[in-house]
Formats: C-alpha cells, structure tokens, sequence
C-alpha cells in the first residue's frame, strides 16, 4: 500500500536506545578448533584467539562446563580470546565454568594477575571497570562474570576454562552522524557517501556501532526519527520497499560519482 506524504519532518526519539549483543555460540559447528592467530565470528561479534601464555588451540565444546545454553568456548590449555567491544559498551556478561586456577581478564589493556582464581575478582576494578563474579552452583565450579562501567577492550584466558552466554550491551550509536545537534538531509548525506565502509565510526554513517554502512544504518536513522514530507507530493511505498529502493539508490549515485572522477575532461 502507498501512502501520499507532504512534508518531510524528522524528530529525534527523546528515549536513549541500547545495543543489545548476545551470543550463546550455536551458529559455531561443534569441536572446530581455532588456532591462536586466527579470528571468528558468533553472533555477529568477532573474536580473535590469542595466547594465554600458551599457544593451545581453542574449541567449541559441547560439554556444559559452563552451565549455559548448548556451545561454549573451551580454553583447555591455556588459550584466550579478544572480543570486539562496540563503542561505548557499558555492561559486559557471560558464564564461565573453571576448572584450573590459571585464568583472568584483560580490559581496556589492564591485565589481572597470572594464576588468578577468577572469584578474587570479585569487587574489584579492572581498567577502571566494576567486576562482579557470582557463583551460581554450590556443586559446579560455575558462574557469571558481570562486568560495568565503560568498556573499550576486552580480553578473557585461562586454562582448563568454559564460557558461554555473552551478552554485551552499548549505547546505541546516534543518526546525527555530524554531530551538530540534529538530525537532518545532512545526517542522510554522511550514511549514503559512506555506503559501504568498512571500519566505519558514527562520522560515516554507521548508525548501529557495528562498524560498516549498509540499509541497517539507514532504518536506524528512519526508524529513530518521524517522517513527512516537504515539497510536492511524492508516492512512497512500505517501509520494507523503501529502504531496499533508497540504498539501491545511494549505491548507484555512489558508483556514477566514482565514474565521473574517472572521466578527463578536455
């Protein structure tokens, strides 16, 4: 169905909106070993496998050592992961299950010390963040990590040591991809030249603080905001349609920009 819109008014939703990422590593195929140097991805959440200090590979196990949904990550030998942190996340959580003492955390470059029990954690702070490890079986040795306040980087290792259940929250990224105060044709300018980046911040367009621009950043900086129309009257499909023809759209004007560079003028 079309609708006929005469204005084209955009407001900012006054409620701050969240990021919310989760994995529980079921799209990860079961006992698949990552070697240290290599990188993967869960969730849409990227992990790069590093040693801690040894250079055992990774697993996906399948064992419940950490007493979450199914998958896990297994660190049998002394083996970590870096986890890609969106801008300005907030709160990060997951369950673990320990099985040796020689395990810790790594966040915003502060390292707790080697061979460290991860329940001494508790109460501390780590690189300015609040750690708070909650044992949640009296017969397991199991829990959860839960970790607040601003976080940037985040590293976790150990040996003979499970997580699962990742869950990473973050201030959704605003569609004043400018940054003066509202949000406008301008904001619309930013995401369509950066149609395609990869790598990308806010200044770009990317609207959903998963560093690329695509339609997805686009329905945030729809979606977030009201719409009308100004000048004349203009045919405008569903929303689904819409945003398929806009970034369809951007993309070909991207590409005839390009072109046009290329082409010497007498």
């Amino acid at each position: 169905m079309k609708r006929l819109i005469f204005a084209f008014v955009l407001m900012l939703a006054p409620a701050e909106r969240c990021l919310a990422i989760s994995t529980q590593f079921e799209d990860l195929v079961a006992a698949t070993q990552y070697a240290v140097g290599s990188s993967f991805t869960s969730g849409g959440i990227r992990f790069d496998v590093l040693s801690y200090p040894y250079s055992f590979p990774l697993r996906v196990g399948t064992n419940n050592y950490a007493g979450g949904s199914g998958h896990e990550l297994w660190m049998g030998s002394g083996v970590g992961v870096q986890i890609a942190i969106p801008p300005a996340t907030s709160q990060v959580s997951f369950k673990f299950g320990q099985y040796h003492s020689d395990n810790g955390l790594r966040i915003n470059g502060v390292e707790s010390p080697w061979r460290t029990n991860i329940r001494q954690l508790d109460g501390t702070t780590l690189g300015g963040v609040a750690v708070t490890v909650e044992d949640t079986s009296q017969i397991r040795p199991i829990g959860t990590v839960t970790l607040t306040g601003a976080i940037s980087s985040l590293f976790v290792g150990g040996v003979e040591f499970a997580i699962d259940d990742l869950d990473i929250t973050a201030p959704a990224a605003s569609p004043d991809f400018d940054a003066d105060g509202d949000v406008d044709g301008a904001d619309f300018l930013r995401w369509q030249r950066g149609l395609g980046t990869s790598s990308a911040a806010a200044a770009n367009g990317d609207a959903d603080g998963d560093r690329d621009v695509d339609g997805a950043d686009l329905v945030v900086w729809r979606n977030g905001l009201g719409a009308t129309i100004a000048e004349a009257a203009v045919s405008i499909p569903e929303p689904s349609a819409l945003i398929l023809a806009v970034v369809s759209f951007a993309a070909l004007s991207h590409h005839r920009r390009a072109r046009a560079r290329n082409i010497l003028v007498p």
